[in-house]
Protein backbone atom coordinates (compact mmCIF):
# COMPACT_ATOMS: atom_id res chain seq x y z
CA UNK A 1 0.00 0.00 0.00
CA UNK A 2 1.52 3.32 -1.08
CA UNK A 3 1.49 6.43 1.06
CA UNK A 4 -1.10 8.14 -1.11
CA UNK A 5 -3.56 5.34 -0.47
CA UNK A 6 -3.30 5.89 3.25
CA UNK A 7 -4.97 8.78 5.06
CA UNK A 8 -3.73 10.16 8.32
CA UNK A 9 -7.14 9.43 9.84
CA UNK A 10 -7.20 5.77 8.88
CA UNK A 11 -3.59 5.28 9.97
CA UNK A 12 -4.29 6.88 13.32
CA UNK A 13 -7.44 4.81 13.85
CA UNK A 14 -5.60 1.60 12.95
CA UNK A 15 -2.69 2.30 15.32
CA UNK A 16 -4.99 3.21 18.20
CA UNK A 17 -6.59 -0.23 17.96
CA UNK A 18 -3.23 -1.98 18.47
CA UNK A 19 -0.13 -1.70 20.60
CA UNK A 20 2.39 -2.00 17.73
CA UNK A 21 4.72 0.86 16.88
CA UNK A 22 4.07 2.81 13.68
CA UNK A 23 6.03 1.99 10.56
CA UNK A 24 8.26 4.57 8.91
CA UNK A 25 5.54 5.17 6.31
CA UNK A 26 2.86 5.60 9.01
CA UNK A 27 5.13 7.90 10.99
CA UNK A 28 5.71 10.08 7.94
CA UNK A 29 1.97 10.28 7.24
CA UNK A 30 1.12 11.23 10.83
CA UNK A 31 3.90 13.83 11.06
CA UNK A 32 2.82 15.35 7.78
CA UNK A 33 -0.78 15.63 9.04
CA UNK A 34 0.45 17.31 12.24
CA UNK A 35 2.48 19.96 10.45
CA UNK A 36 -0.30 22.54 9.98
CA UNK A 37 -1.47 22.10 13.60
CA UNK A 38 2.10 22.41 14.90
CA UNK A 39 2.51 25.61 12.92
CA UNK A 40 -0.70 27.00 14.40
CA UNK A 41 0.38 25.91 17.91
CA UNK A 42 3.70 27.71 17.52
CA UNK A 43 1.85 30.83 16.40
CA UNK A 44 -0.51 30.69 19.42
CA UNK A 45 2.41 30.10 21.82
CA UNK A 46 4.21 33.06 20.30
CA UNK A 47 1.13 35.24 20.85
CA UNK A 48 0.90 33.99 24.47
CA UNK A 49 4.53 34.91 25.08
CA UNK A 50 4.01 38.29 23.46
CA UNK A 51 0.86 38.93 25.55
CA UNK A 52 2.60 37.92 28.79
CA UNK A 53 5.50 40.23 27.97
CA UNK A 54 2.98 43.03 27.33
CA UNK A 55 1.29 42.32 30.67
CA UNK A 56 4.63 42.52 32.48
CA UNK A 57 5.32 45.79 30.74
CA UNK A 58 1.90 47.11 31.80
CA UNK A 59 2.52 45.98 35.39
CA UNK A 60 5.77 47.87 35.39
CA UNK A 61 4.00 50.96 34.05
CA UNK A 62 1.28 50.61 36.71
CA UNK A 63 3.88 50.37 39.46
CA UNK A 64 5.62 53.45 38.12
CA UNK A 65 2.29 55.28 37.89
CA UNK A 66 1.36 54.28 41.48
CA UNK A 67 4.74 55.48 42.72
CA UNK A 68 4.24 58.78 40.91
CA UNK A 69 0.68 59.08 42.27
CA UNK A 70 1.87 58.51 45.84
CA UNK A 71 4.55 61.15 45.41
CA UNK A 72 2.00 63.61 44.00
CA UNK A 73 -0.41 62.96 46.86
CA UNK A 74 2.35 63.62 49.38
CA UNK A 75 3.20 66.82 47.54
CA UNK A 76 -0.49 67.79 47.50
CA UNK A 77 -0.80 67.15 51.26
CA UNK A 78 2.28 69.31 51.91
CA UNK A 79 0.84 72.15 49.83
CA UNK A 80 -2.58 71.92 51.50
CA UNK A 81 -0.91 71.96 54.91
CA UNK A 82 0.65 75.33 54.08
CA UNK A 83 -2.89 76.62 53.47
CA UNK A 84 -4.38 75.16 56.67
CA UNK A 85 -4.29 78.46 58.56
CA UNK A 86 -5.67 80.32 55.55
CA UNK A 87 -8.61 77.92 55.25
CA UNK A 88 -9.41 78.34 58.93
CA UNK A 89 -9.51 82.11 58.48
CA UNK A 90 -12.01 81.78 55.63
CA UNK A 91 -14.13 79.17 57.42
CA UNK A 92 -17.89 79.93 57.12
CA UNK A 93 -18.16 79.13 60.83
CA UNK A 94 -16.41 82.42 61.60
CA UNK A 95 -19.24 84.33 59.97
CA UNK A 96 -22.03 82.78 62.05
CA UNK A 97 -23.43 85.50 64.37
CA UNK A 98 -22.83 84.97 68.07
CA UNK A 99 -26.54 84.91 68.88
CA UNK A 100 -27.01 82.05 66.39
CA UNK A 101 -24.13 80.10 67.93
CA UNK A 102 -25.61 80.72 71.36
CA UNK A 103 -28.97 79.35 70.24
CA UNK A 104 -27.21 76.28 68.74
CA UNK A 105 -25.58 75.63 72.11
CA UNK A 106 -28.91 76.03 73.90
CA UNK A 107 -30.67 73.61 71.56
CA UNK A 108 -27.81 71.13 71.85
CA UNK A 109 -28.11 71.11 75.65
CA UNK A 110 -31.83 71.64 76.11
CA UNK A 111 -33.33 70.27 72.91
CA UNK A 112 -34.19 66.86 74.38
CA UNK A 113 -33.00 65.56 77.74
CA UNK A 114 -31.77 67.60 80.69
CA UNK A 115 -27.94 67.73 80.68
CA UNK A 116 -26.58 65.04 83.00
CA UNK A 117 -23.98 65.59 85.70
CA UNK A 118 -21.53 62.68 85.92
CA UNK A 119 -18.32 61.72 87.68
CA UNK A 120 -16.93 59.54 84.89
CA UNK A 121 -17.73 61.60 81.79
CA UNK A 122 -18.02 65.24 80.80
CA UNK A 123 -21.60 66.59 80.64
CA UNK A 124 -22.70 68.12 77.34
CA UNK A 125 -22.23 71.77 78.42
CA UNK A 126 -18.60 70.97 79.29
CA UNK A 127 -18.14 69.15 75.98
CA UNK A 128 -19.29 72.28 74.15
CA UNK A 129 -16.82 74.34 76.16
CA UNK A 130 -13.99 72.17 74.82
CA UNK A 131 -14.67 72.76 71.11
CA UNK A 132 -12.82 76.07 70.80
CA UNK A 133 -12.28 79.28 72.71
CA UNK A 134 -15.20 81.02 70.97
CA UNK A 135 -17.71 78.27 71.75
CA UNK A 136 -16.28 77.96 75.25
CA UNK A 137 -17.00 81.63 75.90
CA UNK A 138 -20.55 81.30 74.56
CA UNK A 139 -21.25 78.10 76.51
CA UNK A 140 -19.94 79.49 79.79
CA UNK A 141 -21.81 82.79 79.41
CA UNK A 142 -25.24 81.39 78.50
CA UNK A 143 -27.00 80.95 81.87
CA UNK A 144 -29.96 78.94 80.58
CA UNK A 145 -27.63 76.08 79.59
CA UNK A 146 -26.70 75.71 83.26
CA UNK A 147 -30.17 76.20 84.74
CA UNK A 148 -31.11 72.50 84.46
CA UNK A 149 -29.29 69.44 85.75
CA UNK A 150 -29.96 65.71 85.80
CA UNK A 151 -28.09 63.75 88.46
CA UNK A 152 -27.77 59.96 88.35
CA UNK A 153 -26.80 58.29 91.63
CA UNK A 154 -25.21 54.91 91.02
CA UNK A 155 -22.92 52.58 92.93
CA UNK A 156 -19.30 53.50 92.28
CA UNK A 157 -16.74 50.73 91.65
CA UNK A 158 -14.85 51.70 94.80
CA UNK A 159 -14.12 49.54 97.79
CA UNK A 160 -13.68 52.11 100.52
CA UNK A 161 -15.52 55.09 101.98
CA UNK A 162 -12.70 57.57 101.31
CA UNK A 163 -12.85 56.91 97.56
CA UNK A 164 -16.63 57.40 97.61
CA UNK A 165 -16.31 60.67 99.50
CA UNK A 166 -13.64 61.88 97.08
CA UNK A 167 -15.86 61.08 94.09
CA UNK A 168 -18.96 62.75 95.51
CA UNK A 169 -16.93 65.79 96.57
CA UNK A 170 -15.69 66.16 92.96
CA UNK A 171 -19.24 65.89 91.61
CA UNK A 172 -20.49 68.36 94.24
CA UNK A 173 -17.87 70.92 93.21
CA UNK A 174 -18.90 70.50 89.59
CA UNK A 175 -22.58 70.89 90.54
CA UNK A 176 -21.81 74.10 92.42
CA UNK A 177 -19.86 75.58 89.49
CA UNK A 178 -22.69 74.44 87.19
CA UNK A 179 -25.43 76.30 89.06
CA UNK A 180 -23.26 79.36 89.64
CA UNK A 181 -23.03 79.74 85.86
CA UNK A 182 -26.85 79.86 85.73
CA UNK A 183 -26.68 83.32 87.26
CA UNK A 184 -29.99 84.22 88.91
CA UNK A 185 -32.17 81.88 86.84
CA UNK A 186 -34.56 79.45 88.50
CA UNK A 187 -33.23 75.90 88.56
CA UNK A 188 -34.60 72.55 87.44
CA UNK A 189 -33.09 69.57 89.25
CA UNK A 190 -33.73 65.95 88.28
CA UNK A 191 -32.31 63.25 90.57
CA UNK A 192 -32.42 59.55 89.70
CA UNK A 193 -31.14 57.14 92.35
CA UNK A 194 -30.53 53.69 90.89
CA UNK A 195 -29.29 52.10 94.13
CA UNK A 196 -31.38 49.58 96.04
CA UNK A 197 -29.66 50.37 99.35
CA UNK A 198 -26.88 52.41 100.89
CA UNK A 199 -23.32 51.15 100.32
CA UNK A 200 -21.76 49.27 103.23
CA UNK A 201 -18.35 50.07 104.70
CA UNK A 202 -16.75 48.24 107.63
CA UNK A 203 -20.02 46.52 108.44
CA UNK A 204 -21.97 49.78 108.61
CA UNK A 205 -24.21 51.32 106.00
CA UNK A 206 -23.69 54.98 105.23
CA UNK A 207 -24.47 57.31 102.39
CA UNK A 208 -21.57 59.45 101.13
CA UNK A 209 -23.89 60.81 98.43
CA UNK A 210 -25.16 63.27 101.07
CA UNK A 211 -22.09 65.34 100.14
CA UNK A 212 -23.65 65.93 96.74
CA UNK A 213 -27.20 66.27 98.08
CA UNK A 214 -26.14 68.95 100.58
CA UNK A 215 -24.63 70.95 97.72
CA UNK A 216 -27.80 70.62 95.64
CA UNK A 217 -29.93 71.57 98.65
CA UNK A 218 -27.91 74.74 99.16
CA UNK A 219 -29.55 75.99 95.94
CA UNK A 220 -33.07 74.92 96.97
CA UNK A 221 -34.31 78.52 97.26
CA UNK A 222 -33.81 78.84 93.51
CA UNK A 223 -35.44 75.55 92.57
CA UNK A 224 -38.22 75.91 90.03
CA UNK A 225 -38.76 72.17 89.68
CA UNK A 226 -37.45 69.13 91.52
CA UNK A 227 -37.82 65.63 90.07
CA UNK A 228 -36.68 62.86 92.41
CA UNK A 229 -36.86 59.11 91.80
CA UNK A 230 -35.25 56.48 94.00
CA UNK A 231 -35.40 52.72 94.41
CA UNK A 232 -34.16 53.09 97.96
CA UNK A 233 -36.92 53.91 100.48
CA UNK A 234 -34.36 55.13 103.01
CA UNK A 235 -33.13 57.63 100.48
CA UNK A 236 -36.60 59.05 99.96
CA UNK A 237 -37.03 59.43 103.71
CA UNK A 238 -33.66 61.11 104.13
CA UNK A 239 -34.41 63.49 101.28
CA UNK A 240 -37.78 64.36 102.78
CA UNK A 241 -36.13 65.26 106.09
CA UNK A 242 -33.66 67.54 104.33
CA UNK A 243 -36.47 69.23 102.43
CA UNK A 244 -38.60 69.49 105.60
CA UNK A 245 -41.45 67.67 103.88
Amino acid sequence: MDQAALSDKSVLETLLKTNRPPTDQETAIIRESMAPTNAKLKDVEAQISETMAHIQELKSQVEQAETKLQRLREEEAAILETFADHRRIFSPFRNIPEDVLREICIQACMGRDIPALSYFRDPLPYVLAQICSGIRYIALTTPIIWASMHVEIRTFPFGNLRAYEKAYSAVARRASAWFDRAGGLSLTVSIEDYRDSYPKFGGFRCDPSTILFDTLLSYSTRWKELIFNSRCGDMLSAMSVRLHI
